[in-house]
């Protein structure tokens, strides 16, 4: 569900999850909201920056809190059906120039910091693959792992 208006939205009607975008907010303003409240009582909060060249999701002095293990911070969910053996699908795509000279990166990073004594496993980056009942492959499967 999606609204938007010159006002960010408190009382009932809007479903969690609800995103509010602020339509006056002028270049540089933050204009993304989320009701992270119910139904009932609307909770909208500020989720990044809808303008300008970035997309903040917190910040390292103020990270979003989650107290439930299923909240996420940010969820993409893709279906492509297309049948074109000859382009790979790329839900995602991180795609970095650098142009310095001498510079070095240019990676995606996956950053954990366990600040207490975790369980049996612990991942910093998951990648999963998974077959269906026709699933296969006629190629390649390339998994890597470094340590």
């Amino acid at each position: 569900m999606r609204c938007s208006g010159t006002t960010v939205p408190t009382g009932s009607g809007y479903a969690k999850g609800c995103l509010f975008i602020k339509t006056d907010a002028a270049t540089g303003t933050k204009g993304l909201y989320e009701n992270q409240g119910t139904t009932t009582t609307a909770s909208f909060n500020l989720v990044g920056s809808i303008t300008g060249s970035e997309l903040d999701l917190g910040t390292l002095a103020s990270p979003l809190t989650h107290t439930a293990v299923a909240d996420k911070a940010f969820s993409v969910y893709s279906t492509q059906s297309s049948a074109d053996g000859a382009t790979s699908y790329e839900p995602i795509l991180f795609y970095t120039t650098l142009t310095g000279a001498g510079q070095v990166g240019g990676r995606v990073r996956a950053f954990l910091t366990a600040n207490v004594a975790l369980g049996a496993w612990v991942n910093a980056l998951k990648g999963e693959l998974t077959f269906g009942a026709s699933g296969r492959t006629t190629g390649l499967l390339l998994l890597l792992w470094r340590k």
